[in-house]
């Protein structure tokens, strides 16, 4: 979950569901801060903050350990 400020930026991000793997948690977290996203409307239109989902997906698939 991300909090997004006014302006569209990540002011917080939080892990709901942790990796196996410490890095990939690190990874994501770097990943929300670094994204844009729009901000809540409120009843009135005005641009508020809002907390939004946000998903990280990693395929680790074509790496394997020799």
């Amino acid at each position: 979950m991300v909090l997004v400020d006014r302006d569209g930026t990540v002011v917080r991000a939080e892990i709901i569901e942790k990796a196996l793997y410490t890095p990939f948690d690190m990874a994501a977290v770097d990943a929300a801060k670094k994204s844009l996203f729009k901000p809540g409307i409120d009843d009135k239109g005005r641009e508020v903050p809002a907390w939004v989902s946000f998903t990280v997906d990693f395929d680790a698939s074509e790496y394997s350990q020799k």
